[in-house]
């Protein structure tokens, strides 16, 4: 579910976030007015998930907690062999320079 509410667009997170913070605060009041036996702790918990979740989806990711992750890491060998590619690139590139002049 958190996938699904990192692609949601900020308009419908706030829609989403509202209608579920409703539901919650729905849960407590019937606890309080005695309708259910149980339900403040439901209430309190929507709650809880729905500001963990905003704060995944918005503020973790300002600060780059979670950028060093998604970093791709390429081994010493792979990274020596592309820089000596760059290089007999840019050397076979010079020498066709000086075939033309």
């Amino acid at each position: 579910m958190e996938r699904w509410f990192h692609r949601l667009s900020t308009m419908n997170t706030i829609l989403l976030c509202v209608v579920v913070n409703i539901i919650g605060a729905a849960f407590i009041y019937m606890r309080f007015t005695g309708a259910i036996p149980i339900g403040a702790f439901v209430g309190i918990g929507i709650f809880a998930e729905t500001a963990i979740l905003v704060y995944k989806k918005y503020i973790k990711n300002e600060f780059g907690d979670d950028n060093e992750d998604k970093r791709p890491q390429i081994s010493d060998e792979v990274a020596e062999a592309m820089a000596n590619q760059i290089v007999r690139e840019a050397e076979q590139h010079r020498k066709e320079r000086e075939e033309e002049e």
